[in-house]
């Protein structure tokens, strides 16, 4: 049908239709002048629109941008359906990529709809009542790809990822899956488990019971690790505990679990700051908005309780629940802080000769 409408030079109704997503959470918008839904999901019908796509071999030429209704005034009456969509990047840019997918249909169009563009979010321009979103194709984000290891001193590796360029570093609790035998009292005794990479006193612990009620599922349970003494492990709580349950065993982690006690401009407080393990500029603050969105803030400097972000958001306020996530200096010694055996994770080459640039001269001839 998509083809008959584009062919014909009566019948053909075109409607555009956008897709934003970030995160899980989408938006669904179109050019018609009603709502419309296709594939069991409604568009929106919204003031948007976009430039004509191009494709040359030039990417700087293959941008669009996609035009909407936005109005900067928040006390501004009846506002429009794209104002949900706008303040992703108003008053604060999102911490995260926002994707697009630009699709093409007809009023009363059976078929899918065809896919046009696919790209992400780039730039965003205000006025008063108008955003407009500058947008680079998909294959813009690739160009970092498929890097290998350099032979370098300061470690190449990516902190926290898991991925082939990743040191394997986990900011929350190691998990130590096993199996209760017995249980006396506080003290739980537990089948062997692998040596754990950080302590497991201040950690947690974490199991299941049978469901209580019917359609709710099994019941969680979560306590606090006491005291360790071979598989002995004294919790503060055995509810449920009977031997052949399975339990898993959560050592302490390096980040900072917490919520804001003060907020002035770019210093966020908490008591909990002070007692991280490793400092925490160069890492970030992040917690999760009202509407499932993550943000997260570099962290430009750590003193005490206080930290200092690289720039705010319209959610920093006292009572925030956030967490704080140390970064890492890419040496030998930030990676023996943070791991037991650094000569399995650091990516550096640490014997490698140092020459100083002072010592031979630019110039031939």
């Amino acid at each position: 049908m998509f083809e008959t409408f584009e062919l014909s030079r009566f019948l053909g109704r075109p409607v555009r239709l956008f897709r934003f997503e970030s995160q899980g959470l989408v938006w669904r918008y179109c050019s018609a002048p009603q709502d419309l839904t296709i594939g069991g999901v409604t568009y929106l019908a919204a003031q948007i629109d976009r430039s004509e796509i191009r494709q040359t071999i030039e990417r700087a030429k293959d941008k669009i941008k996609i035009t909407l209704a936005y109005l900067r005034d928040p006390a501004a009456p009846n506002p429009p359906s794209t104002q949900a969509l706008g303040n992703i990047w108003h008053p604060y840019a999102p911490s995260d990529t926002v994707r697009v997918v630009c699709m093409s249909t007809h009023i009363g169009d059976t078929d899918p709809p065809v896919v046009e563009w696919i790209g992400m979010v780039s730039q965003p321009e205000f006025t008063d009542v108008q955003l407009t979103l500058t947008c680079e194709p998909g294959t813009a984000i690739a160009q970092a790809l498929q890097q290998g290891p350099r032979w370098q001193k300061g470690c190449w590796k990516t902190v926290y990822s898991t991925g082939p360029r990743g040191c394997g570093l986990v900011a929350a609790g190691y998990p130590l899956p096993t199996s209760v035998i017995s249980v006396a009292g506080s003290d739980v005794v537990v089948d062997e488990f692998d040596s754990p990479p950080r302590d497991l006193v201040g950690g947690r612990a974490r199991w299941q019971t049978p469901e209580e009620v019917v359609g709710d599922g099994p019941v969680d349970h979560v306590a606090d690790i006491i005291a360790v003494s071979g598989t002995t492990i004294t919790l503060d709580d055995v509810t449920g505990l009977e031997a052949g349950v399975d339990v898993t065993l959560y050592t302490i982690g390096i980040q900072t679990d917490t919520t804001l006690t003060a907020v002035d401009g770019l210093q966020v407080t908490a008591a909990e700051f002070a007692a991280s393990p490793l400092s925490l500029a160069g890492g970030w603050l992040q917690w999760t908005r009202t509407d499932g969105f993550i943000e997260r803030r570099s962290i430009n400097a750590h003193a005490g309780d206080t930290i200092t972000l690289l720039y705010g958001a319209a959610d920093l306020a006292v009572g925030l629940a956030v967490i704080a996530i140390p970064g890492c200096e890419q040496t030998w010694n930030a990676c023996a802080a943070r791991f037991p055996d650094p000569e399995n994770h650091y990516g550096g080459a640490i014997y490698k000769p140092i020459k100083d640039p002072a010592e031979d001269s630019m110039s031939w001839g």
